[in-house]
């Protein structure tokens, strides 16, 4: 088939026309000539490729006839003057407003590096790009602009390489940009405060368009009247987000939302950390994927405006929420993770969120909608395959939340549409099923290594569980598996890779290891140490808290009730038992009793714990008879 590609006087096309197979790929490049850039594709352009680059490669399936645009470049620099005619860098224009009043469609705007002050908004009903030389070097200050700074209408308007800080809070005006359609890319905006009626948007007001590989920062959306600021970094109704940093955006108020409110559209393969005062996200019906939410901090949800929805990382009304990793979030009072009422939750890790009240409670779910197949803070019934599990970040402390090798979050979520990369945009699945959370692993062994895949280190005395391991390296021939509990070898399952532990052993602690060696004698080795928990727990004035571990039996008791207590299993299906011999003992802290424990003082399931002749009683203070 014949591929034609022909141009107007501003560049030109190669190859002007070539012959290419059904089926076979062709490939057409548009060069700019001195002075212009390139516009746009027309014609028949293929659905695969973006009109808007200047080189496209797709497959032919019949003939095609292109034709390229150009448009013109004008220049804004530091040092210019509106009485130049913006043609080139020595003859720039000292405002944007200047350049964008004469820019018809296809023109583009560059931006060198410096500080550009602006005077008013700027409507971006034609397709103009403005381009800076990089957020760092061109900067946009708007706090003379009157609100609102940008208004993006037209289809292929954008912004790029630009920081757009200091939009000034202006009554019926959003803080930075206002857009319908357009793409924002490789901009910061910093600093921007939002002030309407309702709604709202501190840094960026979206219907429509693309925003991506931006950061926005230290943004703030307020309202004139009474209700509820959304979207303090990004209010998107709207569009897609993706690849954007929120960093440090801050509540004001009764505000929904502080990184981003989002009620339709898609936002994917960001983060966010250090927002204040607000949720980081909250999604009332949107798409919420691939992103990763740490080290945001929030007061609490205040008890006389429940609506505002403060959670230390995510809150979701509806929508969906998928393949997010939620770790490290604190909330002053109640859910520190994520708070679900509704919507689709799935593939998610919510780890390590507090609570300033003590709750401790990483996640909330109650509503309609799909919760499964999410890694959480503590294992719950509710949906299908989620469980608590350390999730065995590279190194948290740090901020690195990749899986390490031994996270049961590798190969552990469900296939879900529209999720076919992570956060670093690595094909899903890596390996032969796609990751829990927001990255896949993709660590490649150079040499034999395993880990036992310990599902929980902690257990309740009579129950069974099983350890499954994972074996990587360059020569996995001839594997043979040596599991051994406490240094005495035990045999391993029906699948030599996988350990079954029966539930007869002893409340204490164990440890499991294992030994891998491959044919040509290369050997790796693991270990774990697992807590066998006991139903019931005593103490005893005379008791020890570091030598009768885990305190199972009334002959070795520990000394203080909060030991007692952190040794017995809890569970929301069991009832455990605390036994109290008669003494005084000091309480530290508060005492939350969440699950169904019992604090007793007599007898016992093994007998009586004696109270020592001559001991005075705490009530009566008269020496104690023997008695239990």
């Amino acid at each position: 088939y014949r591929v034609a590609a022909t141009a107007n006087a501003g560049g030109t096309t190669a190859p002007a026309e070539q012959w290419v197979a059904p089926g076979a790929t062709a490939t057409v490049t548009a060069t700019p000539a001195a002075g212009k850039s390139f516009y746009k594709w027309t014609n028949d352009v293929p659905a695969s490729v973006s009109a808007l680059s200047p080189s496209i490669s797709f497959e032919v399936s019949g003939p095609v006839s292109l034709f390229a645009t150009f448009g013109d470049i004008l220049y804004v620099a530091e040092d210019g003057d509106d009485a130049n005619g913006g043609t080139s860098w020595d003859d720039a224009f000292a405002s944007l407003e200047k350049a964008h009043a004469i820019a018809p469609h296809g023109t583009t705007i560059l931006v060198g590096p410096g500080t550009i002050a602006m005077h008013g908004r700027i409507l971006m009903t034609n397709d103009v790009s403005i381009i800076g030389a990089g957020p760092d070097a061109s900067m946009i200050n708007c706090a003379s602009a009157g609100g609102q700074p940008f208004t993006m209408s037209a289809k292929n308007a954008r912004l790029e390489g630009l920081c757009i800080y200091n939009g000034p809070a202006v009554s019926g005006y959003y803080g930075g940009i206002k857009m319908s359609n357009g793409i924002v890319t490789g901009c910061t905006i910093s600093n921007c405060v939002g002030l309407v009626s309702s709604g709202g948007a501190g840094g960026i007001y979206m219907t429509g368009g693309t925003v991506t590989n931006c950061l926005i920062t230290r943004c703030q959306s307020k309202i004139s009247s009474s209700g509820y600021p959304q979207g303090s970094g990004i209010g998107q109704h709207g569009g897609l987000v993706t690849d954007c940093r929120f960093v440090a955006n801050r509540g004001g108020g009764y505000q929904i939302g502080v990184g981003i409110y989002i009620d339709k559209g898609v936002c994917e393969r960001s983060v966010f950390t250090g927002q204040t005062a607000g949720t980081p996200i909250h999604n009332a019906g949107g798409t919420v994927r691939n992103c990763l939410v740490y080290g945001n901090t929030t007061a609490g949800t205040p008890a006389s405006f429940p609506q505002c929805k403060r959670f230390g990382g995510a809150y979701q009304s509806s929508g969906s929420l998928y393949n997010c990793t939620i770790v490290g979030n604190h909330t002053g009072t109640g859910v520190g993770g994520l708070q679900a009422e509704g919507g689709n939750v799935v593939n998610n890790i919510v780890w390590n969120n507090t609570s300033g009240d003590g709750t401790a409670v990483g996640y909330y779910f109650a509503g309609s909608g799909a919760f499964h197949t999410n890694l959480l803070d503590t294992a719950t019934d509710a949906g299908v395959g989620n469980f608590s599990s350390d999730p065995c970040f590279v190194d948290a402390a740090n901020g690195d939340y990749h899986l390490g090798r031994d996270s049961l979050a590798i190969n552990a979520a469900a296939p879900l549409a529209g999720v076919t990369c992570d956060l670093d945009r690595t094909p899903r699945p890596f390996g032969p099923a796609p990751e829990i959370g927001c990255y896949e692993y993709t660590a490649v062994a150079t040499e034999l290594t395993c880990g036992i895949r310990a599902l929980l280190t902690e257990y309740c005395e009579g129950v069974a569980f099983s350890f499954p391991c994972v074996v990587e390296g360059p020569d996995l021939a001839g594997l043979d598996y040596a599991w051994s509990l406490d240094g005495v070898a035990c045999a391993p399952g029906t699948d030599p890779s996988e350990c079954d532990f029966p539930g007869t052993l002893q409340p204490g602690n164990h440890t499991i290891s294992l030994t891998v060696s491959n044919g040509a004698g290369d050997s790796a080795s693991d270990s774990v140490v697992v807590s066998i928990l006991p139903l019931t727990t005593y103490v005893a004035e005379d008791g020890d808290d570091a030598a009768n571990f885990p305190y199972h039996t009334a002959g070795r008791p520990a000394a203080t009730f909060s030991a007692a207590l952190s040794a017995v299993w809890k569970s929301s299906t069991t009832t455990s038992q605390v036994f109290l011999a008669e003494g005084t003992y000091a309480l530290g802290n508060p005492v939350s009793l969440t699950l169904p424990q019992q604090l007793s003082h007599g007898k016992t399931l093994l007998g009586e714990i004696p109270r020592r002749r001559g001991h005075p009683c705490p009530l009566c203070r008269k020496p104690g008879r023997s008695r239990p």
